[in-house]
């Protein structure tokens, strides 16, 4: 039964890579923080067309996060961008759209070493009612 699923896995991957021309990815997280964190995501931003990575992943937020629509504040969600007003929220914004306009994917990177993990806990009260 291994071997059966390890046979279909890898010519399903053969398969793929022949028959699509999907551009290669290349990616790196970027670990903000308050203190050097928005003129890290500030100088890639702007250099955005010109950088070697195609894929960028901020981190961390909390896997417990909360933000409220139309809030337009980070306060809840733990990525520890900014220590007040809006938390970073207005320039982490433009800093994306700068970006995705340079060609660049970003996404949000939950968890990390700090963020202790319950299953349970979080699919109970965050997703388990979906």
């Amino acid at each position: 039964m291994r071997l059966t699923a390890a046979l279909l896995s890898v010519a399903s991957a053969f398969f793929l890579a022949s028959t699509s021309e999907a551009a290669a990815s290349v990616g790196g997280y970027l670990l903000l923080n308050p203190t050097n964190g928005p003129a890290k995501l500030a100088a890639l931003a702007q250099n955005a067309a010109n950088i070697p990575v195609n894929r960028i992943y901020l981190s961390f937020a909390r896997p417990g996060m909360v933000y409220v629509p139309g809030s337009n504040t980070l306060e809840h969600v733990g990525l520890n961008y900014a220590n007040g007003g809006d938390y970073g929220f207005a320039d982490l914004k433009a800093r994306v759209a700068q970006l995705r306009a340079g060609g660049v994917e970003v996404y949000l990177s939950v968890g990390g070493w700090n963020y202790g993990c319950w299953p349970y806990v979080y699919t109970q009260y965050s997703v388990g009612g979906y």
